[in-house]
Order: structure tokens, then sequence, then C-alpha cells
């Protein structure tokens, strides 16, 4: 056999997706590539505060014809930007009406605590005076910050930042999808989903046609990607798995799939920055003057984002979906909750809870499937998600305390979707008929897994 039919070109060179790029070669894809950005990088304009957003439209603008927005990307801005300026504007009048109502409660207990003291009038005048200065202080500084232009800038005649957008990404746009290529694009990405092929499987769970987003722009990327002979640098604040290739809750680099489609079929590589990632190095690669603030200030944003999404994704607008725990038919489900809630105990990181998670139950070997499985603990009031924390809540620590499947009853009852209706049959029909109803007909809007899924809980909580 001849020796180069088992020879290749070496370790790295069709191994390229598992290299981190080295600081060098990010800088040549600034200084040569093409910036493709994703939507929540244009809304993030609405967001920063003035210092902020002006660094980050010079550091588009600078880009110039190498610039490309896909077609999905502005259509996915011109669907949310009325609500992420409402979101904007109204932030700063939030914050002072919060602080507001501390500084009413604060007044209130310097008065209790004065009374208890038997302070005089005068001193607690003093005191009252003192806090009232501190507030407003306060409120002057929050005003700094604040963006009054934007209380007008739901009319598109009148909102300078979107004059800036439309200026930078003139002739940046991607064209439309035809009708028939829709077709073909969006079964290709109803297969990736059901494969759990990236990207766009995270996002399963959505209504419509929504769920196949994420796919369109990845068509439209690797269609620009063929036609222009440059690589692709990705920015985009969403973290999702399906994106980015994570290790122990580390973002890598893209999706592995992501960077040898890419390559596959235009021959270039894929670079993928996070907004304040894209200010941090476009500040050396384009010589740009950006604000040491400007980055803090995205990378805060991106936290926020991340947030909003999870809360979006663990929570529905009033009672919540319910589903199987790690330990399936044969766990305690009491001593599994119990469990699952404990890791919650000293606020891990949000990824750190995902990875010890899995640690504790290793039969979900899927990070997106942890996350799916978890989402219980907030259904059921035990746990939050903020500031990329995992925190107990009062419920969570009550249960820890006592340990008692009633606490699991109440929240269960009062919390998670269709419960009420799952019972009422339960307690009034013979279980076969239950069985039966609960397969073969609807239930407010429950699938019949659904309901089932319920019957089996309310089983283990001894509540039917």
């Amino acid at each position: 056999m001849d020796s180069k039919a088992i020879r290749d070109n070496g370790l790295l060179e069709r191994f390229r997706a598992y290299l981190s790029p080295s600081d060098d070669e990010y800088t040549a894809a600034l200084k040569s590539g093409l910036l493709v950005v994703d939507t929540n990088v244009l809304l993030n304009v609405y967001r920063y505060h003035e210092d902020a957003r002006e660094d980050l439209l010079r550091t588009l603008e600078a880009f110039h014809d190498r610039l490309f927005i896909p077609h999905q990307v502005a259509v996915e801005f011109w669907r949310n930007r009325d609500a992420t300026i409402r979101e904007a504007s109204s932030a700063a009048d939030q914050l002072k009406n919060e602080l507001s109502g501390l500084a009413d409660r604060s007044r209130q207990s310097l008065s209790r605590w004065a009374k208890r003291a038997g302070l005089a009038d005068s001193r607690v005048q003093e005191l009252h005076t003192i806090l009232d200065a501190a507030h407003d202080r306060v409120i002057v500084h929050v005003e700094e910050f604040s963006d009054g232009g934007l209380d007008s800038a739901i009319d598109t005649n009148r909102d300078p930042v979107l004059a800036r957008l439309v200026a930078i990404t003139n002739e940046c746009v991607g064209a439309p999808f035809h009708e028939d290529e829709v077709e073909q694009h969006s079964r290709e990405a109803q297969r990736r989903i059901d494969e759990r092929l990236p990207p766009g499987y995270e996002d399963a769970d959505k209504s419509g046609l929504a769920p196949h987003g994420d796919y369109m722009l990845w068509r439209q990327i690797l269609d620009v990607a063929i036609a222009r002979p440059m690589d692709i640098v990705l920015v985009t604040g969403d973290v999702k798995e399906d994106w980015w290739r994570r290790e122990k809750g580390q973002i890598r680099g893209p999706r592995i799939e992501l960077f040898e489609e890419l390559n596959r079929e235009s021959g270039h590589r894929l670079f993928m920055l996070r907004p304040a990632s894209l200010l941090e190095r476009a500040k050396g690669a384009l010589n740009l003057d950006i604000r040491q603030d400007s980055v803090e200030v995205a990378e805060r944003i991106d936290r926020n984002s991340f947030d909003r999404e999870r809360q979006r994704y663990y929570a529905a607008p009033a009672l919540y979906p319910v589903v199987k725990l790690p330990d399936g038919r044969k766990g305690d489900y009491l001593e599994t909750l119990i469990q699952m809630t404990e890791i919650a105990r000293d606020e891990p990181g949000y990824e750190q809870f995902v990875e010890s998670f899995q640690e504790a139950f290793p039969s979900i070997t899927l990070a997106s499937e942890a996350r799916r499985r978890i989402g219980i603990l907030a259904s059921l009031g035990l746990v939050s998600f903020s500031e990329d924390r995992v925190r107990l809540t009062e419920t969570g620590e009550r249960l820890l305390e006592e340990r008692t499947l009633e606490i699991l009853q109440d929240q269960f009852m009062s919390r998670i979707a269709g419960a009420s209706e799952v019972r009422s049959k339960a307690l009034s029909l013979p279980r076969d008929e239950l069985r039966r109803q609960l397969r073969e007909e609807s239930s407010n809007g429950l699938s019949p897994t659904q309901a089932a899924l319920i019957l089996r809980w309310m089983e283990q909580l001894k509540l039917v």
C-alpha cells in the first residue's frame, strides 16, 4: 500500500476547530475578516449608556464594507426594537421608584428605632436629613446615567440611535431567502432540532417558526462565507450551548460542528466573540479609542441578558411546566428534590450548578438536558436564578431544614400548570378511566404526555 494513502497532513491540519485562536489570529481576523453581528448586538446599542453606545457604534463603523447583517438579524431587530427601547427607557424610572420605596422604609425603621432608644426629636430630624440627602445624591447620579433621548425613540423619525445604525449598516444587510428556499431551510432547521444538531435546538420549545430562526441566521452566514473570500467573525450575546463549545462552564469557542461546517462549505475559519470581547479586541486590532468602562458595561449587559434568557427558559407567565426527575420512576421524589436543592446551598455559579448536578446524577450526560431537569427547582419555587448564580429561596431553605413532603405538595399544587385539573379527575374517577382520559383527551392544553407526568408526580408526592 502506498504510504501516502495512509498519511495525512499532520495532527493540526484537519482539527483546527479544536484550536484556541491566538491573539494574533483574532487581530488578523478583525483586520481582514467579515464581521457578522447578531440581533442582540444591534439591540444593545439601546441598552448601553451614551459613552458605551458611541464606542460600539464607532467599532461597527470601522469595519465599513466588511460589516454584514444577515437578513434574519434585521427581521429580529425590528421585531424587538420597540420592546428594547421601552425596557431601556423605563429602567431608570423603575430604579428611582425602588430607591424611593427603600428610602421610605428606611425612614420608618429609623423612626421606630428612635422611639425605642428614646432619641430626641431634634436628633431624629437630623438623621432623617442625612438619610434624605444621601437618597437625593444617589438619584442625581442615576439621572446622569439615564438616557432621556430614548423616551421619544419609539418614533423612528426621532430616534438618533436608529439614524446612526441605518447609516452604518447601509448596503450591509443581506437579502431574504426566496420562498422555496425558506421551505427548504425550514425542513433542515427542523431536522437539526430533532437530531439536536447546532444551531437552534436550544430554541425547540419556542412557538411557531421561531425555533428555526437560529438556523436561518446560520444559513445566511454560510452563504456569505461562500460568496466572500474571508474569515467570519460572528459577534453574539447568545450564550446557549448550540452556538458555543464549553468546558467546565467556560466558553472555548464556536461549536466544533459549526466551525467545520463553515470551513467545509467555504474554506474559511469561524471566529466567535461576545460584544465585550469585540470592544476589547477591536481597540488594539483597529487602533480604536475604546473606553475600558464601555467594555465593562458590555460585560454587565451580557450577563443581564443571559439572566433574562434563563428566567424565560425556566419560567412561564403564571404556572409552570413539570419535567421528569433524574432518577425516573424508581427514585424517591422527596429525597431526589432535596438532593437537587442541596446543590444550591452555597449559591454556586450557574454553570457550576449544572456540572455539580451532572456529577450527582451521572445518567444525565447532556448539559442541555441537565438544564431542563434543573428547571423543576424553579418551577417549584425552591431556587432562583439571578446574576449568574443559583440561590435558595425561603421555600428551598425550609425544605432542606424540615425535609417534609407537605412543602412539596403545597408548591406543586400552587405552581404547576394542570395540577388542579389532573388531581380533580384523579379524585373522582377510577384509575383505569383516569388514565384513559388523560391518554385520549386534552385537558386545558395539556398534552397526554404532560398529563401522565403530572399524575406520576402526584402519586409520588402522595397527592392522589
